[in-house]
């Protein structure tokens, strides 16, 4: 029902699901009790008894006495049900809510801790589209799929009971052919998947190719590329949608044979019942309240493929969410140390290499910066300037050496981001 990995990530999660559970159950009877008022009102307005097992030729005419407590019970039922309606939707966004919060909060101190080197082997654009909308897709998931798997476990089980005491036969119908809808939603899933992990890539391709471009628009005005580059992004934008809609379109499909298999079903249910009436084995209040809650037995299952599609995006960026958040920290290298006394930086024998170079970008390199001194380092492009302040922030991996700094560093690069406020709270930003 809920995703292993989900709960074990946002604990908060679990009571929110208990209560779903608890109101799941109370819906269960509501559902029953509704389909009971229903059947003995209908029975008793159009003068067939009063009572179950009373037959076809047991004819009263119907008294208000006996027509208003079953309106009123009729009433009360469907309120209920109603009323159970909103709080397992309203539980279930402030799971949500809990979720979201709790795995944005996560990634972003797991994004801290895995380091600028690792976040150096990943486009910022994805992470960024991964935090914000693929988190927001656990709304689905958790305010419709989750509530409607809830149901799906309680309203069957509990309608099958009544079919069973009402009329067995009706109930043995729908006990065979209920396990159809599962093994379609399964098969639905299954396609339905590989069509969202598609589409997340693609997203994640334009979100991208999108950043980029902004990035580097100056650059592409002055050289007369950006209507070619608007182009490649609405061309970009068009297969993002057209994919979409392919999504969609298997979507209400797959609604549709769900549908169709609960039709049927409920058909066969219904002609049963029809041919013990017209034989008088069977009298009119059992059989209305079988017809009546038949449905409701395979209602919850359909919602559920319903509900799925909206739940696959959201599930799929949880996932790669998950996948982060389970990455392995790696083991500090040398690099930069805090050392005990004001000693300013010390670099001592620094090399550097980058994977798929023959030579070391930076080699024995020694360097001592005293508290307060201002030094410039100079040298030809590719001399390694930038590898030195970057193997001192702790940005690249080292091959040897050491680098102690007196304290926390402060790096402003060639082209610095600013955020809003002023310059010193930009600085004072990693504190």
């Amino acid at each position: 029902m809920l995703d292993r990995r989900l709960a074990e990530h946002a604990g908060a999660v679990r009571p929110w699901t208990a209560v779903c559970a608890a109101l799941g159950t109370l819906s269960a009877l509501a559902v029953i009790g509704q389909a009971w008022a229903l059947a003995s009102l209908i029975a008793i307005a159009i003068g067939f008894g009063s009572g179950f097992g009373s037959g076809s030729a047991d004819r009263a005419a119907p008294t208000a006495s006996g027509v208003w407590p079953w309106l009123v019970a009729l009433g009360c039922c469907v309120a209920a049900r109603a009323g159970l309606a909103w709080a397992m939707e309203a539980a279930a966004f402030r799971a949500a809510a809990s979720v979201k919060s709790a795995l944005r909060v996560g990634l972003a101190a797991h994004l801290m801790a895995l380091g600028p080197r690792w976040l150096a082997t990943r486009k910022t654009a994805s992470l960024v589209t991964l935090a914000t909308r693929g988190v927001d897709g656990l709304d689905g998931y958790f305010a419709r799929y989750l509530p409607q798997v809830v149901l799906s476990a309680t309203v069957p089980a509990a309608v099958l009971a009544v079919l069973f005491g009402a009329d067995w036969e009706s109930g043995l119908i729908v006990l065979v052919t209920l396990p159809l809808i599962p093994l379609f939603l399964w098969l639905v899933g299954v396609a339905t998947r590989t069509h969202v992990e598609r589409r997340r890539r693609a997203l994640d391709v334009l979100a991208g190719h999108f950043l980029d471009v902004v990035a580097g628009l100056p650059d592409l005005l002055v050289f007369g590329r950006a209507r070619a580059q608007a182009a490649a992004i609405r061309r970009a934008t068009d297969e993002d949608r057209v994919a979409t809609l392919r999504t969609l379109r298997l979507a209400f499909l797959s609604s549709l044979v769900l549908e169709l298999a609960s039709t049927i079903s409920v058909a066969m249910v219904a002609v049963g019942i029809g041919l013990r009436l017209v034989a008088g084995t069977l009298d009119l209040r059992t059989g209305l309240l079988v017809l009546i809650l038949a449905p409701e037995a395979y209602w919850p299952l359909r919602q559920v493929g319903a509900f799925y599609h909206a739940s696959a995006e959201g599930k799929a960026a949880a996932g790669e969410v998950l996948g982060v958040l389970e990455t392995p920290v790696p083991a500090p290298v040398p690099g930069p140390r805090a050392a005990t006394e004001l000693t300013g930086i010390e670099i001592n024998g620094l090399t550097v290499s980058y994977p798929g170079r023959g030579e070391p970008a930076l080699s024995d390199f020694s360097l001592t910066v005293a508290p307060g001194e201002c030094v410039a380092l100079v040298g030809a492009s590719g001399a390694g300037k930038s590898t030195a302040l970057k193997a001192l922030l702790g940005f690249v991996d080292v091959a040897a050496g050491t680098a102690t700094a007196c304290g926390p560093i402060a790096w402003v690069p060639q082209r610095p981001y600013l955020f809003a406020g002023t310059v010193a709270e930009n600085v004072r930003l990693g504190a």
